[in-house]
């Protein structure tokens, strides 16, 4: 069985890393700079601004700064405080996981209509994740030296970090589950008029990003706490820490796009009453099939929760109309 704590071995794994790692910065870059349209679109006002639009663009930010931070340690020679770029590159890293984890809150507390056992559990999981990271930040578990051998500064012993990639990895997949359970909750309402027989529009897009996101979740964040249980050397513990940061934000940051993006049918729904004030919103609305709009649909479509509006009800009317 091969000694993965020979030198040779950690050097090999360490230059795996560092190719890794500048894959891993080349891949955010071309990711802000191909959707960028979306951002400057948002600050000329051509798309709805909404205040959740900080999360999502300090979630991008952080993640590229993360990485760039990383490349910095892995590319200049006799580089000195160590342990600070350390630092700093996982405290960004960690906000970025903090902020795509409270997008999945936020839509949470809209889909179960803020019931307050839920807002109190899925609050629990988040914070006690983010109260972790903090932890490691201004602990000192974090800490790296530099070795002359690699001309950079290496990580020592970042299997002590394991707690924290439990505290990640439970907290995203209970609050995947939570929001999965939620909507499937809101199919089961008959009376509800985004799900009344086909689970489309709204919903279906709801449930095929969160079984998405879950699957992500899952495919990287269980990787990265193996490796770093089997502890094979330290590059091999931070390995895949990298390919969680740009999966889980870059998955994070798409389906919000997309999210916001997302324009209802005209045929979802019909206005009853046209000879009332449309610009004024006294027109009711239901479903084709005659249901009305549940509280659940209202916190959704009407955007009282900023975090998944779509598109003014009012535009549909006139579009209707």
């Amino acid at each position: 069985m091969k000694n993965w704590k020979d030198p040779s071995a950690v050097l090999a794994t360490e230059e795996a890393f560092i190719r890794l790692s500048h894959v891993l910065l080349g891949l955010i870059l071309w990711e802000i700079a191909t959707t960028c349209d979306y951002d400057i679109d948002v600050l000329r006002g051509r798309r709805r601004y909404l205040p959740t639009y900080w999360i999502y663009f300090t979630c991008r930010l952080s993640m590229a700064v993360s990485l760039t931070i990383l490349i910095i340690t892995d590319n200049i020679s006799g580089l000195e405080h160590c342990t600070a770029w350390d630092v700093s590159s996982y405290a960004f890293a960690f906000l970025s996981l903090g902020l795509a984890s409270s997008l999945i809150l936020l839509r949470i507390f809209a889909v179960w209509k803020w019931q307050w056992a839920v807002v109190a559990v899925s609050s629990a999981l988040w914070v006690s994740s983010i109260a972790l990271n903090i932890r490691s930040v201004f602990s000192r578990q974090l800490r790296s030296e530099y070795v002359p051998q690699l001309g950079q500064c290496v990580p020592i012993d970042p299997a002590r970090s394991m707690l924290n990639s439990v505290g990640i990895l439970g907290s995203d997949l209970g609050l995947l589950l939570i929001m999965l359970v939620g909507v499937l909750n809101l199919k089961d309402h008959k009376d509800t008029p985004a799900a009344p027989r086909s689970f489309g529009g709204l919903w279906r897009l709801l449930w095929y990003q969160g079984v998405i996101w879950l699957t992500l979740a899952a495919v990287v964040e269980v990787p990265a706490l193996v490796f770093i249980i089997l502890n094979l050397n330290d590059p091999w513990d931070v390995m895949f820490e990298i390919v969680t940061l740009a999966t889980i934000s870059i998955s994070a940051t798409r389906m919000y796009r997309v999210l916001t993006d997302y324009q209802r049918p005209r045929t979802e729904f019909l206005p009853t009453d046209l000879s009332g004030d449309i610009s004024e919103g006294s027109t009711n609305l239901t479903k084709i099939h005659g249901s009305t709009l549940d509280d659940a649909t209202r916190v959704v479509m009407n955007a009282t929760w900023d975090s998944i509006e779509m598109a003014p009800l009012d535009m549909h009317c006139r579009g209707a109309s």
